[in-house]
């Protein structure tokens, strides 16, 4: 997802390691075209980049082979599901399972965001989701005329996040002889409203009940008592957000665009904001592995890896550019 549409799946584990930062670990390089997207289903990685297809890793970053099939696909998103991996392309959607790259439906709309779920998929466009049924796709319009940069059910509701029209939930209304579904504007507060904001992701923790909405240029949002409230205390605040995770007890994000400074983190809360020592940048986002690294993957620079602290609160001087 998110990318834009930056689809990364959230690991939750605890990291047991030196209590110094270690550093960086650059990892081979598969490419020279611009990386979109990263994810992960839990035992091989994949990398979506403009113009080149989509690259996939059995040994988490070592080494990497390009999905055949995709050569020349222009991938801005993908989502790991039952069936297999489902790319989001200028084309449409498609799907690789079993060895082959097969057409997943869509053909011929651009594909701007992409999640899985128990019931199926959902697919950003333009101006519209759509969900993933058994006999193709539902489309679900009313949204503004602009790409639909990230989808999301959560508790229930469906969450699109569009690029420059904010945030949207399907609602349902009940009239007089049935019940009718209608996209309604997410406000966020009026300190830091939502109405406006170009979203690049979005990610629920069910645990907490926290629906987590980054943005590509007003830093993160997270949800508290029915509202939005912004997480502040990133240095500059004005962030774009490309990625999220969570290891153990904190929260990463990882940055791209103007102000493309790398990985952060903080407590689940967004409070005491930390920045990684020479983190890898702009980054278009993160996973954890299996060891204990967390694993970032960059626009153009490459993929690098580095195991997080026993606590990240740095220590003076060690995190100063």
């Amino acid at each position: 997802m998110r990318a834009l549409g930056l689809t990364f799946s959230i690991f939750v584990l605890l990291v047991s390691c030196a209590e110094r930062f270690d550093g960086w670990e650059a990892l081979y390089r598969p490419t020279e075209a611009q990386v979109r997207d990263l994810a992960s289903d839990g035992e091989s990685l994949y990398l979506a980049t403009l113009g080149d297809g989509v690259y996939s890793s059995s040994d988490w970053g070592v080494t990497w082979n390009r999905l055949a099939g995709t050569e020349g696909l222009e991938v801005h998103c993908l989502a790991c599901a039952a069936g297999g991996l489902l790319i989001g392309a200028d084309s449409g959607v498609y799907v690789w399972g079993g060895g082959k790259l097969s057409p997943g439906g869509l053909q011929g709309r651009p594909i701007w965001s992409l999640t899985s779920g128990e019931d199926g998929a959902l697919a950003g466009g333009v101006g519209a989701v759509f969900v993933q049924t058994a006999s193709g796709w539902e489309e679900l319009t009313g949204l503004p005329d602009t790409a639909v940069t990230a989808v999301l059910e959560a508790a229930g509701v469906l969450y699109a996040g569009t690029l420059g029209e904010g945030l949207w939930a399907l609602r349902e209304s009940a009239g007089e002889e049935d019940v009718s579904r209608r996209w309604v504007q997410v406000t966020g507060t009026p300190e830091m409203p939502l109405d406006a904001a170009e979203v690049t992701l979005l990610r629920y923790v069910p645990d907490t009940g926290r629906l987590y909405v980054g943005t590509m240029w007003g830093g993160l949002f997270v949800s508290e008592d029915g509202g939005f409230y912004k997480l502040c205390g990133l240095d500059p605040e004005f962030k774009y957000v490309s990625g999220l995770v969570f290891a153990g007890e904190r929260l990463f994000i990882t940055t791209c665009g103007i102000r493309a400074d790398g990985l952060y983190s903080a407590d689940p809360d967004g409070r005491n904001w930390r920045l990684w020592p020479d983190s890898p940048y702009p980054a278009r986002g993160a996973v954890l592995i299996p060891d204990g690294r967390i694993l970032v993957a960059t626009e153009r620079e490459g993929l690098f890896a580095a195991y997080p602290p026993e606590t990240d609160r740095l220590k003076p001087g060690e995190g100063d550019e």
